[in-house]
């Protein structure tokens, strides 16, 4: 088969799958190296055919050590996620919010963590519970 003709096949069944070509190569060499946990695992949509594919590239023992790591950790956050208490949303005046990360910032450098996200499509604010503890801020009076 000509590496035209390979090429065709490989976009109309990324077409058909709703996916890019890409991830139809990652598949193929999924399904070629990859441990059979690792695979029935991503059929089930526990991870990404990229996680998938990264593990596939690893010894079938390293594999499954991933595997297994990555399912602890999973359950963990699984467990974590119903049993701790839900946190109350607050609404906070975003001045007084400022004021009392500048005021944190001066008193204590560098214990502001800032992250960005590519999956978040708005701005959100995320206080720790320690935050209300402030001196200055409303409820840490």
């Amino acid at each position: 088969m000509a590496e035209a003709d390979r090429i065709d096949v490989r976009e109309k069944i990324a077409r058909r799958a709703g996916t890019g070509t890409g991830n139809v190569s990652k598949v193929k060499a999924i399904l070629l190296s990859a441990h059979p946990n690792v695979i029935t695992a991503l059929q089930n949509g526990w991870f990404s055919i990229h996680r998938a594919w990264l593990w596939s590239k690893l010894p079938k023992l390293q594999q499954r050590l991933e595997f297994a790591s990555y399912e602890e950790q999973r359950t963990q956050r699984k467990l974590l996620r119903e049993f701790l208490p839900k946190p109350a949303s607050a609404s906070l005046d975003s001045a007084q919010v400022v004021e009392a990360l500048q005021r944190l910032e001066a008193r204590q450098p560098g214990s502001i963590d800032i992250r960005t996200s590519r999956r978040l499509r708005r701005t959100v604010v995320t206080l720790g519970q320690d935050f209300s503890m402030l001196p200055g801020f409303p409820e840490g009076d």
